[in-house]
């Protein structure tokens, strides 16, 4: 069984072998491992195969309204958007670069070859990047002051996501699409549940609404109070379920036949544990989740890179290993 198959399978309600996919993983991971400099799609597709993942992702995580900047090391971003008056320095463009963006996804699909690996195209949608343009204090203070500027913000990049996606939607080598649109603190949602539903959900269900392919939507942690919410926009999966705010032993068994939970292997373990303490909670998780539901594995964000190499390799041991003594692959 391929493992595009496997992923497509379990994207769909399919019982059968667990696949394994992230939404990201870093080239300084795979450099580290490999001992590269330099890391592109062959690169990518190779590592993939060695850990035993099954999907690889071309990342789309456009963001018009900021500066990146770097502060002791670390990449973040600068706002531009302080007030209306700002609105000319968000430069979304117009136009999808359509060649550029064909040309992205033949070269990811020439190097997939025929591994048999899925190929997704993972990008936003429309409070993630409001939220960076404006700064998250400003954001918040908007929210009472001026929420029709939010609005006209969310507004241009639900334009700008809608298209993307009809065009990533036409495309026969794009398997999924994953939209990583962070909506909530370890506590709850960044804003309340019912300016959530009102304010925000809205524009998410235009947006999905132009996603003709299987998607998955992730948001890193506790949306308990609008998991329900979020179902009603229609997608197959739901990651990555964060262990530490929300126990997918008790989803699985209520959202299990609705649709597919994907993660919870802590990110925190594959940085700091051991091999050995990886592929116990590994093969755990895929032993209980897999036997009572949809289930694909995945970390509890990404691989980033500070995750340990020895302790991805081990994740990808213990799938072998399951999928050996359960499927017989």
């Amino acid at each position: 069984m391929k493992p595009k198959e496997m992923v497509l399978d379990a994207l769909q309600g399919k019982r059968g072998p667990i696949p394994w996919i992230e939404i990201e993983t870093r080239d300084e991971l795979i450099a580290k491992t490999f001992g590269l400099e330099k890391v592109g799609w062959q690169e990518r597709v190779k590592y993939a195969k060695f850990v035993g993942q099954d999907a690889v992702g071309i990342a789309h995580w456009d963001r018009f309204g900021n500066e990146m900047v770097e502060y002791n090391g670390v990449l973040g971003f600068k706002p531009l958007i302080k007030e209306r008056e700002d609105l000319d320095k968000l430069k979304i463009p117009e136009e999808i670069d359509e060649d550029f963006l064909r040309n992205r996804v033949k070269e990811a699909k020439e190097a997939i070859g025929d591994s048999g690996l899925a190929l997704f195209v993972a990008h936003i949608f429309c409070l993630d990047p409001v939220i960076i343009d404006l700064g998250f204090e400003n954001f918040c203070y908007k929210l009472y002051e001026d929420i029709d500027l939010i609005k006209e913000i969310m507004e241009r990049y639900t334009q700008y996501f809608m298209k993307l996606d009809r065009l990533y939607s036409s495309m026969p080598e794009i398997d999924f699409i994953w939209v990583g649109e962070d909506i909530a603190f370890n506590s709850g949602t960044y804003v309340q549940p019912e300016l959530f539903r009102n304010l925000v959900l809205p524009y998410f269900r235009r947006m999905a609404e132009e996603i003709k392919k299987p998607w998955i939507y992730h948001s890193d942690g506790n949306i308990t109070q609008v998991i329900e919410d979020l179902l009603t926009l229609g997608m197959d999966a739901i990651h990555p379920i964060q262990p530490d705010v929300m126990d997918i032993y008790s989803l699985i068994k209520t959202l299990g036949q609705r649709t597919t939970l994907i993660g919870n292997v802590d990110l925190t373990l594959l940085t700091r544990g051991t091999p050995e303490s990886v592929y116990a909670e590994v093969t755990k998780l895929m032993e209980t989740c897999g036997r009572q539901g949809r289930y694909i594995l995945s970390s509890s964000n990404s691989l980033a890179n500070f995750v340990h190499p020895d302790n991805v390799i081990a994740m990808g041991k213990a799938k072998r290993d399951f999928l050996a003594k359960n499927y017989g692959l």
